[in-house]
């Protein structure tokens, strides 16, 4: 896969809008504040998945 695309396929993972992110990027704590929610959001998807798969 191309380095844009990953980029892209992850900034929609954790929900960044991927025609605007420049301008959320210029405010550095809301930028910081997306990432941790996008981080922890993961952290929670596979945390699912894990336990979905314990108990098959």
């Amino acid at each position: 896969m191309h380095q844009k695309m990953v980029c892209k396929r992850d900034e929609k993972t954790i929900n960044i809008n991927t025609h605007n992110w420049e301008e959320l990027d210029k405010d550095r704590s809301s930028w910081l504040q997306t990432l941790t929610t996008g981080k922890d959001r993961l952290r929670q998807l596979a945390d699912i998945k894990n336990a979905r798969r314990k108990h098959t």
